[in-house]
């Protein structure tokens, strides 16, 4: 097992990230979406404490207070969905200021992945948001990544070469870390240009271009490939079956469509066809499984997830924004963040709990104007937004509509 590194000393002596296959067993060695690109080193960091977070809002000796939501309440019935606990602001060991652009929540924890440059390419760091906002463990990874996704007593995150399309040595690895650690335990390799990655029932599942990979998440061995007709945009884990985005080509305009397939066999079981392309978002309910696409105006759309039909499908927002994140509360609600930073909650039925409120971050205090969240994760107790350099944890004011 690996040894962490203490967080303020460079590898070696040298400053560089340590070789990520001089740190996995030789038995472990047999076998990304979005930015630039990763060299096959993984940096690991011990520790990590409240000292690496900046909160917005108050708190003394680094365990930040809850403070009263800074939001602008638009008029409606209902009252206000939300309210903002704290905003952490993650920032690298040197003290430059990341990007969050992944969130996932377990438990009472978030991970982050949050995306800085000091030279070259710019890395990624991966992070807990501990529940009081202080950060614990972290890693730091060459490059850009897709992730995390957890599941099956791990994080997981694919490193990709991104926007940038140039091949890059070590680019197209699954990494496998321990959840209290951040210890990389394991590593395979599975192509570059890697779209989505999800885990659970006991497997791990990569989506790369038209290709989907099952990965035993034990032995780190790919058991299992499939091609699909067009690009994978995205995956979820729901109701004991594997949920993908698809895109189909060969029509005009293109379209996608969600398919639920066998976890054991990978054979399809349902299919429930879109109008658009243009669909990035996927997320498991605990009887519905949800997408949004469109703009300037969003189409919510719900599948049930036992008949795998389609629930509805319609414009449900009243605000002329399209959607930067859906995330499901792990019952049948289901959390939207739209492009104006505006979020809101609908039931099972697609209408909404309460009034949509308005994050309020960078207008108002010389921050960061026009900010377009990145990301959204949520839960019952906490629903999280990667919006600019900060993620902001808002918490329900209600438990759940009903």
């Amino acid at each position: 097992m690996m040894k962490l590194l203490d967080r303020h000393r460079p590898v070696e002596g040298t400053g560089a990230p340590v070789d990520t296959e001089a740190l996995i067993p030789e038995a472990k060695r047999r076998e990304r979406r979005r930015h630039l690109a990763v060299a096959a080193a993984v940096l690991l960091i011990a520790g990590g404490t409240a000292a690496a977070v900046s909160i917005v809002g108050g708190g003394s000796g680094g365990r930040p207070t809850t403070t009263s939501a800074p939001l602008d309440r638009p008029a409606g019935t209902g009252g206000p969905v939300a309210r903002v606990l704290r905003i952490v602001r993650p920032v690298t060991a040197s003290g430059t200021e990341a990007t969050p652009h992944g969130l996932a929540i377990e438990g009472d924890r978030t991970y982050v992945t949050t995306f800085y440059q000091v030279a070259g390419p710019g890395n990624t760091r991966l992070s807990i948001i501990e529940s009081d906002g202080s950060l614990g463990a972290h890693v730091d990874i060459i490059g850009d990544t897709i992730g995390p996704a957890v599941g099956d007593h791990a994080v997981w995150v694919v490193t990709s070469s991104g926007a940038s399309g140039a091949k890059q040595p070590g680019a197209g690895r699954l990494l496998r870390f321990e959840p209290d650690s951040l210890h990389l335990s394991g590593s395979v390799a599975v192509g570059d240009e890697a779209t989505a990655v999800a885990a659970g029932l006991g497997a791990v599942w990569v989506a790369v271009r038209d290709e989907l990979l099952d990965i035993n998440p034990s032995s780190m061995r790919v058991v299992a490939r499939r091609s699909f007709a067009g690009p994978i945009n995205a995956l979820a884990v729901g109701s004991g079956s594997l949920w993908v985005l698809d895109i189909s080509p060969g029509q005009n305009p293109m379209t996608s469509v969600i398919l639920r397939l066998d976890p054991h066999t990978l054979r399809k079981t349902a299919s429930v066809p879109l109008s658009s392309a243009n669909v990035y978002y996927l997320v498991a309910g605990l009887h519905q499984i949800w997408t949004a696409y469109g703009f300037p105006r969003a189409h919510v759309v719900a599948v049930d997830s036992l008949t795998g039909k389609l629930l509805f499908n319609r414009l449900s927002f009243s605000v002329q924004e399209g959607v930067s994140g859906i995330s499901s509360d792990g019952h049948d609600d289901l959390w939207y963040v739209t492009t104006g930073a505006r979020v809101g909650r609908l039931g099972s039925t697609g209408l909404s709990s309460g009034t949509p409120v308005t994050l309020s971050l960078g207008t108002g205090v010389g921050l960061f104007p026009n900010l377009q969240p990145q990301a959204m994760a949520a839960s019952l107790t906490e629903v999280d937004v990667a919006l600019g350099n900060r993620v902001v944890e808002l918490q329900p004011l209600v438990q759940h509509a009903r």
